[in-house]
């Protein structure tokens, strides 16, 4: 099965309750190009404004992110962000 890759890096949140982040979306970044290289397949890449419950919905959609029918999918969720 091909690689299949979501990689979500979020700086600026539109709450301003949400201190502006400095590394997030270069390591959503950095980690797609490293994924796609080595593995290819299909990557999606969501950050900041980009990154709307919407989109990251729709990547999870039948026919994209996923193929129809999956299973036995291994899964990998880097968490990325300041602390």
């Amino acid at each position: 099965m091909p690689f299949r890759g979501l990689f979500i890096g979020i700086d600026r949140y539109s709450s301003t309750g949400i201190d502006e982040l400095t590394c997030a979306r270069r390591d959503a970044t950095a980690l797609e190009a490293l994924f796609f290289d080595t593995l290819g397949g299909s990557t999606v890449l969501l950050a900041d404004a980009e990154a709307t419950r919407q989109r990251i919905e729709d990547a999870f959609a039948p026919g994209r992110l996923r193929p129809r029918g999956y299973g036995g999918d291994r899964v990998l969720r880097p968490w990325v962000g300041d602390t």
